[in-house]
């Protein structure tokens, strides 16, 4: 069971390029949007204090294979005449669920098996291959379902599995 609760990355999923990254800078004193579109290698603005927030992506309810990144960098002085260099560092801001099938053993009960993933009233599936991830907004009250057809049968089956300690997943 402990398997079923993962917090990597799955590798076939690559890394996104800075220019692909949201870039919204607000004026720290004014509260005013100085600049919001594509990440570029320089942005004019000027003088003053700056909060900036770079995301990629969208935060879905529920999603296969969707990582959202976040990150902030604030009080960022731009002097006029001057260049200011700033690196918004980015994570994974949504939680990621994915499922180790131990199919050894499974394939000995079930002809077929896989894993719903509910959050709310949307749904995604995640089969026995196990090459797709979940991912939600963090914090979601996240319901799982295994579901299966038996072997020699072909019964269906299905059970709730249960959610780890404290009912919630975060990132």
């Amino acid at each position: 069971a402990n398997q079923a609760y993962s917090r990597k990355v799955p590798s076939e999923l690559e890394d996104p390029l800075s220019t692909m990254f949201q870039l919204r800078v607000i004026d720290a004193v004014t509260n005013k949007v100085a600049y919001s579109d594509k990440c570029k290698e320089f942005i004019l603005l000027k003088e003053g204090t700056y909060n900036l927030t770079a995301t990629y992506g969208e935060n879905p309810v529920i999603a296969l294979d969707a990582p959202y990144y976040v990150g902030t960098l604030e009080n960022q002085n731009v002097v006029t005449g001057q260049e200011t260099l700033a690196t918004v560092s980015c994570a994974v801001a949504n939680a990621l669920l994915s499922v180790s099938y131990n199919e050894e053993s499974l394939k000995k009960v079930y002809e077929d098996y896989s894993v719903m993933v509910s959050v709310d009233e949307q749904s995604v599936e995640i089969d026995a291959t196990g090459g797709k991830s979940a991912y939600f907004k963090a914090d979601s009250s996240v319901k799982l379902v295994f579901h299966g057809h038996l072997a020699g049968t072909g019964k269906e089956v299905s059970y709730d599995i249960v959610e780890p300690e404290g009912g919630k997943f975060t990132n």
